[in-house]
């Protein structure tokens, strides 16, 4: 919806807002002199128009409830005056916000991003959600003067971006117009980043990402970033201030962002609307008119994203496949990179990644970030889907989780875990592997190496650990070591990584506060942790790792078997969680499903079929604990799992584990003679039970049964066994959380039981 210039606006503000108010202004209350009025606007840069607002008194009661209207204006009049301060909690869709009214009198409280961030900074659980429920359980209400505080810092490290954007209003209790400008401007130029985290103390850490103009498909620069924390002083913000210097106001986002988003979401939803026989040939070929009008220059073969093209097997699979109805939605954070006035390319042509979320009418949710260029159609600018414009796929994500082992009686070596989980998917020709490795830089200019696992089974590369990768004399990382002739042969050896993780790890704690050892002192749980400067592994601190950027530039340069190189770049969207993060209200612990006991009773019961080939354990193996080695593949079909509900909308299983050779010992403790694979599965994020069967990924890869064709789903070879597996989701930070199972007995790296 176009934002509309109100024409109130030489009025004094409390009337601007009161004669344009969006729902319930007085609730049945009379204008007394004790009726209490809180007004204000409702933005995340884009107005939040048909948002409900509920305000809360000191104790947590519900004192009023109203709307929000045209351009996010709203006017509350509350039912009764209870106790000052107030609360305002704003829902719409994916997007809740709060804001804080410090007086028992009329007044403006605008909703936004960063009155949200006041709230999370005088929370008691560090958690703007978590203010209110603290309330109500005899929490003490936060003083005015320390609103004022966290306004008063919030504002001071922000202001480079207040200057350049011409908003010398406060933000927090100055009426303003959603229309692009001043202090609209100034919401549409920031993204808000806020985790709770658990300790002595709960405190909020908020990350202020400045959207400075940075090409999303090519970057050549980090975003410029401020962090604060609730203990965050006002000579703190000022040396942030400091650090942020002088920003230029051509490279910030321009007036029409919030038009040119929410054009693009009702371009979709518009499209959508249409049968997938209107919309598309049911192949590759869009058809109708919105939804050619959705992509750039009204072409959507120009579309290119993780390295592949539309289709009903490949990206947007659902607008040529699913037939039922969808609504894409706004988010909190609707810009998360952005040069919409194309001058970084000097080209003029303006690029944003966009973030939003979707439902179906099965009530089926999922958030989303999509590359967009924008153009003009009948003389209208809009954004059209362009893709990340990467041949080859491959994606950098905040991985979060929290990993059990239920099969042991005691839980104590349960941890949690945050990491960066780089996907690169293994390029196969002819049933074989055409990259001989990959270097991968980070947001910290650290270098990664990446080869095939192994064996060739998996069907992403894998991270090298240190005693596989060579050093160069400035201690960067140059080719990995070792070579395999196993899957190649002898003629065309490559270079292989001998694990199959694909992430590394930030943080890592064991659930139990009298565990000293760390989760990587356990073998063959795929911690990977990065390299310093001299190349050992190391673990950042909670302070370290709480500054490292929301929005990172990642670049990779692959070495293919033939001597040629590629260099492509992408972005991670949110960074992993310190372990306070980890332990608190954001964490996956609160907020991801779990197995049900009908699923673990399930698993468990797989370890007793006399039909397996093969045995938990042999004689005279110290090591394996037959109550807790992993578990045999059904006789036939798949393993079924079913799991409770959640906040975050789980959207896909994960299982891997190991295919054994034939050996005289049946086992599956062999390294020598089993190559690791992985099965994952989609599924709608309502379903609570799923089966996942094998999935056979390459003519090397031998863990499905005699007769699966590659690329295709069928039974488990009777010598593959499940050594782990994960529920999966992603919140509305575009960051993954997961709740993941072990199926084994831990071992320390000698062998020995953890």
């Amino acid at each position: 919806m176009l934002k509309k210039t109100m024409k109130l606006v030489l009025l004094p503000a409390a009337a601007v807002l009161v004669a344009c108010g969006g729902g319930s202004s007085n609730n049945g209350v009379g204008t007394s002199a004790q009726s209490v009025v809180i007004s204000g606007t409702a933005a995340v840069g884009a107005p939040i128009e048909a948002g409900s607002i509920t305000v809360y008194d000191a104790t947590g009661a519900v004192v009023g409830s109203g709307n929000t209207g045209e351009g996010g204006v709203f006017s509350v009049t509350l039912t009764t005056k209870g106790v000052a301060p107030y609360t305002l909690k704003l829902a719409k869709d994916e997007i809740v916000l709060h804001a804080i009214h410090t007086d028992a009198s009329s007044g403006v409280s605008n909703i936004t991003p960063l009155s949200d961030a006041v709230a999370a900074f005088v929370s008691p659980t560090g958690a703007a959600e978590g203010l209110v429920a603290a309330l109500q359980t005899n929490a003490v209400a936060p003083t005015k003067e320390l609103v004022q505080e966290k306004r008063q810092i919030i504002s001071a490290a922000l202001s480079p971006v207040s200057s350049a954007v011409g908003a010398s209003a406060d933000i927090f209790t100055s009426a303003f117009v959603a229309n692009g400008k001043g202090q609209d401007k100034l919401l549409d130029s920031i993204s808000v980043v806020s985790n709770a985290a658990n300790g002595t103390v709960k405190t909020a850490n908020v990350q202020f990402v400045v959207k400075v103009a940075t090409d999303p498909e090519n970057p050549a620069s980090q975003l410029p970033v401020v962090n604060l924390t609730s203990r965050s002083s006002l000579a703190e913000a000022n040396a942030e201030r400091v650090r942020l210097g002088t920003l230029n106001a051509n490279e910030l986002t321009p007036d029409n962002a919030s038009v040119l988003y929410t054009g693009l979401i009702a371009n979709l939803n518009a499209c959508y609307r249409d049968l997938p026989s209107v919309r598309t040939d049911g192949a590759s070929a869009v058809l109708s008119a919105p939804c050619k009008k959705v992509f750039l220059n009204n072409d959507p073969t120009q579309y290119l994203n993780f390295g592949q093209r539309l289709g009903a097997s490949a990206q947007f699979a659902g607008l040529f496949t699913y037939a039922g109805s969808v609504e894409f939605k706004p988010v909190p954070k609707p810009y998360l990179v952005q040069d919409l006035m194309g001058v970084r390319r000097g080209d003029g042509v303006g690029r944003a990644i966009v973030a939003m979320s979707w439902v179906n009418e099965q009530g089926n949710r999922e958030n989303i970030m999509l590359y967009t260029t924008k153009y003009t159609y009948n003389g209208e600018e809009i954004l059209g889907l362009s893709g990340d414009r990467n041949i080859y796929p491959w994606t950098v994500v905040s991985h979060s989780q929290k990993r059990e082992f239920p099969l042991r009686s005691d839980r104590s070596l349960d941890y949690v875990q945050s990491q960066y989980l780089i996907s690169v998917r293994d390029l196969i020709q002819s049933g074989k592997s055409v990259v001989n490795y990959a270097k991968v830089t980070t947001p910290k200019r650290k270098k990664i190496l990446m080869a095939s696992a192994l064996g060739g089974a998996s069907r992403d590369l894998a991270i090298c650990k240190v005693s596989e990768v060579n050093f160069g004399s400035d201690n960067q990382v140059s080719t990995p070591k070792n070579t395999e002739t196993t899957t190649y042969g002898v003629n065309s050896p490559k270079y292989h990584c001998s694990g199959t993780s694909k992430s590394l790890t930030f943080a890592q704690k064991f659930i139990s506060d009298t565990e000293t050892r760390l989760p990587s002192d356990i073998k063959d749980v795929g911690i990977m942790r990065p390299l310093d400067d001299s190349g050992q592994p190391f673990t950042p601190t909670s302070a370290e790792l709480a500054e490292y950027p929301s929005m990172g530039m990642w670049e990779i340069e692959y070495v293919f078997m033939d001597g040629t190189t590629k260099i492509q770049k992408t972005w991670s969207v949110a960074r992993p969680m310190t372990v306070e993060e980890l332990m608190g209200s954001n964490g996956p612990e609160a907020v991801m499903p779990r197995y049900t006991d009908a699923a673990l009773a399930g698993i468990k019961a797989l370890k007793m079929q006399s039909s397996n080939l093969l045995t938990p354990c042999f004689s005279g193996d110290a090591t394996c604990d037959a109550a807790q080695s992993p578990v045999p593949v059904p006789a036939t079909g798949g393993y079924s799992l079913s799991w409770t509900d959640s906040i975050v909308p789980m959207t896909s299983l994960w299982i891997s584990g190991r295919r054994n050779e034939e050996n005289a010992n049946k086992t599956w403790i062999s390294g020598t003679n089993a190559t690791g694979w992985d099965d994952q599965l989609g599924v709608r994020s309502t379903l609570r039970a799923a089966e996942i069967k094998c999935s056979r990924q390459s003519l090397a890869d031998a863990h499905c049964a005699t007769g699966v064709a590659v690329n295709a789903l069928g039974d488990f070879h009777p010598r593959t066994w499940m050594t782990y597996s994960e529920l999966w989701g992603k919140d509305a930070e575009q960051r993954n959380l997961m709740r993941s199972y072990n199926w084994y007995q831990p071992r320390k790296q000698d062998g020995t039981p953890f």
